[in-house]
């Protein structure tokens, strides 16, 4: 009984520690969202794009060129 009670207060404990910083993160990112979503209706809104590895966005696929592209040279 003395374990089981350890272990269910050790549970509740972590998760009411846990709750906060992700309450707190939760609030932060739908500030943004609404933020974001009052320029946009306000028409002031800018755009910023974060990425975790920019240079490979888009069609940066060296592996995967099409047939057509010849790295801006023409074929001889």
């Amino acid at each position: 009984m003395k374990k089981t009670l350890r272990t269910a207060a050790i549970i509740t404990l972590a998760g009411a520690v846990l709750y906060y910083p992700a309450m707190k993160l939760y609030e932060l990112i739908a500030k943004k969202l609404a933020d974001r979503k009052n320029d946009e209706d306000d028409g002031t809104a800018t755009v910023h794009v974060k990425a975790f590895v920019p240079a490979f966005r888009g069609k940066h696929k060296p592996h995967h060129r099409h047939p057509h592209e010849n790295n801006g040279h023409s074929e001889s």
